[in-house]
């Protein structure tokens, strides 16, 4: 039997609520001004992810951000690489679907880091909704996007709806996929706690206003 949640992961966890900025490497040029975009804009949460930097890169970059996060208490996740988050000190980490079993991630990043894993299927959900390991679900695409990194079927409202009902209550569901401002109000009626954007603010105009469009 896995070890209970601690006091600080749990904190942690219940963090895991509304604008889910991602820090992407590859949707902007300045990862650097996108982190403080959305660090000063008021996410909840934004994920480390440049797919293809080395640790060292990731490393120093996640040590950026925390720095900028420690005044507004915003959440800080590395994707993927468990081992560069626990080296900066990040409060936890993203895993795909098919990456490292979850008990080997939780051996890496110890008991009170985060683990949230993305799923694009029920099936999917229902193995994390038994999974001790993990702290949040990502789920999507909702809509269609240009910004996964292989092609996936969309899932849609209704699915998403499903996913949160087939979840353990204070499991927070992170919705992917797609996600605008004029989007948000049915996003969030559908039951998700939290929203991850990439396109509506790295390809808006005015970041800042877009941000605080998504805010909720």
């Amino acid at each position: 039997m896995a070890n209970p949640r601690s006091e600080e992961r749990r904190a942690l966890i219940g963090q895991v609520r509304g604008l889910y900025g991602m820090v992407d490497a590859g949707a902007c040029d300045d990862v650097e001004a996108l982190a403080a975009a959305l660090i000063s804009g008021g996410c909840s949460v934004v994920q480390v992810r440049c797919k293809g930097w080395s640790r060292s890169e990731v490393v120093a970059l996640t040590r950026s951000v925390l720095q900028r996060a420690a005044a507004t208490g915003c959440l800080v996740i590395v994707n993927d690489d468990a081992e560069a988050a626990v080296i900066a000190g990040a409060h936890g980490v993203h895993v795909g679907q098919t990456d490292a079993d979850s008990a080997i991630v939780r051996e890496i990043v110890g008991r009170s880091r985060v683990i949230g894993r993305s799923t694009n299927r029920l099936a999917d959900v229902d193995a994390l909704a038994t999974d001790p390991e993990v702290d949040y679900a990502a789920f999507g695409p909702v809509y269609p996007t240009p910004h996964l990194s292989r092609p996936k079927e969309v899932q849609g409202l209704t699915m998403l709806t499903e996913a949160r009902g087939r979840l353990p209550p204070g499991t927070p569901l992170v919705a992917i996929g797609g996600i605008t401002a004029e989007r948000l109000v049915e996003v969030r009626a559908a039951g998700a706690d939290a929203w991850a954007v990439i396109g509506a603010i790295t390809g808006a105009a005015d970041r800042a206003a877009a941000i605080a469009a998504l805010r909720g």
